[in-house]
């Protein structure tokens, strides 16, 4: 069996680990909506890294009953237009390290909110 003799030196690469720590939060502009009228939501996402996050793929499900209403998303108050697949809306972000930024959409409610269950 074949053995090795020493003193043996190893170099390795540089290893640097970022942890991402971000904080989501999503309000309704009210808990129950009369059907054909609109839901807003406001959703805020802290990014409390030290680093700055950027592609950030921010998506969000409609419940059923809900259709995105075209026009209606704003990121940090500025209008954008966001991916809509069916119920899936879904839109890039870059987020700063210590900063906050606010998503803001509406949708039409087509069936009364919590209808069934």
């Amino acid at each position: 069996m074949p053995t090795c003799e020493g003193p043996f030196v190893f170099e390795s690469n540089t290893v640097e680990t970022k942890i991402l720590d971000i904080t989501l939060t999503k309000v309704a502009s009210c808990s129950a909506v009369a059907v054909g009228k609109r839901l807003c939501y406001i959703i805020t996402a802290e990014n409390n890294s030290e680093i700055d996050l950027d592609g950030i793929v921010f998506r969000d499900e409609l419940e059923s009953g809900q259709t995105y209403v075209e026009g209606s998303f704003e990121v940090n108050q500025d209008p954008v237009e966001p991916e809509v697949l069916g119920n899936l809306v879904r839109h890039t972000l870059d987020i700063p390290a210590g900063e906050t930024v606010e998503i803001k959409f509406c949708v039409t409610v087509s069936i009364p909110q919590n209808a069934g269950g």
